[in-house]
C-alpha cells in the first residue's frame, strides 16, 4: 500500500495510469510475472481501490482521449499521512528531502483541491 502511495505522490498525487503501471514494474509488480503474494499490478491497483486506498477516476487529455489516473483515496487520506509517505520514499530511493521537495510532497492533493 505505502509503495503505491509513494508512487502515486511522486506524480503529485495524482498518477497517469500508464506512468503508474510502469513505475510498479520496476518494483517488482508485473502483469506478465505476477507477484508471489500480491498479484498482478492491475489486481493491486483493483484491491487499494476497493479498500479506498486510491481512487481511480479518468478524464479527457489534449487529443480528446479518455485517460485514467489514481490519486490517493480517502481512506489514505484518513490513515497515512504525507509525512509517512515522504519518510518511505527517503528510505526507500536512499536520500534526503530538500525543504523545497518535503515542501511539494506535503502540499495539496487533487481530492483536497
Amino acid at each position: 500500500t505505502l509503495s503505491v502511495l509513494g508512487l502515486v505522490a511522486m506524480e503529485k498525487y495524482k498518477a497517469k495510469e500508464p506512468v503508474l503501471l510502469k513505475a510498479m514494474k520496476d518494483l517488482g509488480l508485473r502483469d506478465d510475472r505476477p507477484h508471489p503474494i500480491h498479484g498482478d499490478a492491475n489486481t493491486v491497483l483493483k484491491k487499494l481501490c476497493n479498500m479506498m486506498y486510491l481512487e481511480k477516476r479518468s478524464e479527457k487529455d489534449e487529443d480528446g482521449t479518455d485517460q485514467n489516473f489514481y490519486i490517493p483515496g480517502l481512506r489514505a487520506e484518513k490513515e497515512i499521512t504525507r509525512e509517512r509517505i515522504v519518510r518511505w520514499i527517503e528510505k526507500v530511493f536512499d536520500c534526503e528531502m530538500t525543504e523545497l521537495e518535503r515542501e511539494e510532497f506535503l502540499g495539496e492533493s487533487p481530492s483536497q483541491a
